[in-house]
């Protein structure tokens, strides 16, 4: 989890990350050495917990930004850390783009500086067609597979018809079939079985990396999940 978030945040472009660390102790020698504006951090942690570094911050006058990662949701330890100074708390499995949210939102209000001072260069405009590409090589989908190529056309045009995802079996799949000469059955078939080569081979890591998931990477999505997925993805690269 360490390094999927360091990567994301650093593959925005808007921020530098000063220093990443896997134990409490670490974690808090890094903090008074380095001060950083933001620190992510986890309530549970080997050799010092992060309720132990809240309590030695909590008097310290210059003190960054704190948010807290938790996989229990009880009230008594969420009230705790926020009494001792934290400014948001967040219930793991979460989505990466939220915890970026949150970082701009909790820094801006802290520093009086705006969101947008975060968003000085224009991003480039992204081919779609290239974009969608680039995705699922990264995931890992086999360009070989008739299901890479179903793939790419489901993408598109979900991208330009968001309605086609409301029912991905009774119009997404015929839509795409009717396009390729083939039937809604064998492009369902071809695509779960594009997914499931991939993660046999190991490649869904950057797939629950891009939604932040904390679970195994060996658990394949649903057809109907993974499309959803990767066109919300690629709507945010192209917007």
């Amino acid at each position: 989890m360490c390094r999927s978030i360091a990567s994301y945040m650093e593959k925005t472009g808007k921020f530098e990350i000063v220093f990443v660390a896997y134990d409490g102790a670490s974690g808090l020698s890094s903090i008074l050495e380095k001060a950083p504006d933001v620190v992510i951090l986890d309530i549970l942690l080997p050799e010092r917990d992060g309720i132990s570094i809240l309590e030695y911050m909590r008097d310290i006058k210059e003190r960054p930004v704190f948010i807290m990662l938790t996989a229990v949701g009880q009230e008594n330890i969420t009230r705790q850390v926020l009494e001792l100074g934290a400014n948001y708390v967040i219930l793991k499995p979460f989505n990466m783009d939220i915890l970026l949210k949150r970082v701009l939102e909790l820094y801006s209000v802290k520093n009086k500086v705006s969101e947008n001072d975060f968003f000085i260069e224009a991003t480039p405009k992204i081919n779609k067609d290239e974009a969608i590409t680039t995705m699922l090589q990264k995931i890992g989908i086999p360009i070989n597979l008739k299901g890479y190529n179903y793939l790419k056309i489901a993408a598109s045009l979900s991208l330009d018809d968001p309605k086609l995802l409301e029912s991905i079996t009774k119009l997404l799949y015929p839509t795409i079939a009717k396009e390729c000469g083939s039937t809604a059955s064998r492009v369902e078939r071809d695509i779960r079985h594009s997914i499931e080569v991939a993660w046999g081979r190991g490649k869904g890591q950057y797939y629950y990396d891009m939604i932040g998931y904390g679970g195994a990477s060996e658990e394949k999505p649903t057809n109907g999940a993974f499309i959803s997925t990767i066109v919300e993805k690629l709507r945010r690269q192209l917007s």
